[in-house]
């Protein structure tokens, strides 16, 4: 209980600041580029780059297991990337805007695709997503601080008390929100998508 408690603790501390941040950055430039890209670009155009950018195929059907690990993997491989002292975390929040954005772009109803296809399993997936990148961008500032500002600024904890604590809250904080997430993706969203097919 103690580890899940110094968790919650650490994302109220450390990781809620970014986590908004990075939502509202998300929500701002989703809607953006959805309209842009509704008024630049033809519906074919826009289906092609949404099948490319999220790799599924209309119609296609989900696995939970496939799926889930995809999903915790990019959580885990952008959590990696913290140890880089470059904010790599940004282009992973770029990458889900513009995924997002497309998909959005390309639907004959934006909104009820958003409500029905996204917002069900996005909840639990987008907030899964963005605590991996607040945990990555903690551990790529304490890395840069480290290596470039060195007695300046103290460092709340050792880079390997940090490591420690970003593998406990990829386990604790991202674990069981992108399991959620990959659960409905796979058997909730399909029925409601079909919502928007008849």
């Amino acid at each position: 209980m103690t580890i899940i408690k110094e968790s919650l603790r650490r994302f109220k501390t450390f990781y809620l600041k970014r986590f908004i941040r990075y939502l509202l950055v998300m929500i701002a430039a989703s809607i953006v580029l959805t309209v842009g890209m509704r008024l630049t670009m033809g519906h074919e155009s826009a289906l092609e780059m949404a099948q490319r950018l999220v790799n599924l195929k209309v119609g296609e059907k989900l696995s939970f297991l496939p799926l889930f690990l995809h999903n915790y993997s990019a959580d885990l491989i952008i959590i990696a990337l913290g140890i880089v002292p470059v904010p790599i975390y940004i282009l992973f929040v770029l990458q889900q805007t513009i995924s997002v954005g497309a998909v959005l772009a390309s639907a004959a109803h934006p909104w009820i695709t958003f409500v029905l296809g996204i917002l069900p399993h996005g909840i639990f997936e987008v907030s899964s997503q963005l605590i991996a990148v607040a945990i990555s961008a903690r551990l790529m500032w304490t890395v840069y601080d480290g290596l470039f500002r060195h007695d300046r600024y103290k460092t709340e904890a050792s880079l390997w008390q940090v490591i420690y604590e970003s593998v406990i809250d990829a386990l604790v904080l991202a674990l069981p929100l992108i399991f959620v997430a990959g659960l409905i993706e796979t058997y909730i969203t399909p029925l409601l998508l079909r919502l928007i097919v008849k």
